[in-house]
């Protein structure tokens, strides 16, 4: 065996080599496919985590403030409850005072 009869086992060893790695590649395609999904899912979820953690802060933030909206609200209705009423005692009292001053000027007027 002279120098072409190494060189002719060297390239039978190349080819062994090379036929073990083309016969792995589907294997390895598979593997590298595989975990490119599982990363993709992984960003995907976190992403819609993070998408979902700030919705739910805005979310509380907006219901903070129409929740201090509906108190403010019912603060300024309580207050203008308790001026109707105060005005209506008002009224009451000076048509109470009108009814005297009337009544006691009719009986001023009858004595005359």
């Amino acid at each position: 065996m002279g120098r072409t009869g190494k060189i002719l086992t060297e390239q039978q060893s190349l080819l062994g080599e090379y036929t073990k790695q083309i016969a792995a590649f589907p294997t390895e395609l598979e593997e590298a496919v595989k975990k490119a999904r599982e990363e993709a899912i992984k960003d995907v979820n976190q992403d819609a985590k993070v998408k979902a953690d700030l919705f739910e802060k805005e979310w509380q933030a907006a219901k903070q403030s129409y929740e201090l909206q509906v108190q403010s609200l019912e603060q300024v209705i309580t207050r203008q409850i308790e001026q109707i009423e105060n005005l209506t005692a008002q009224m009451q009292a000076a048509q109470q005072q009108a009814q005297e001053l009337a009544l006691r000027a009719f009986q001023n007027g009858t004595r005359g």
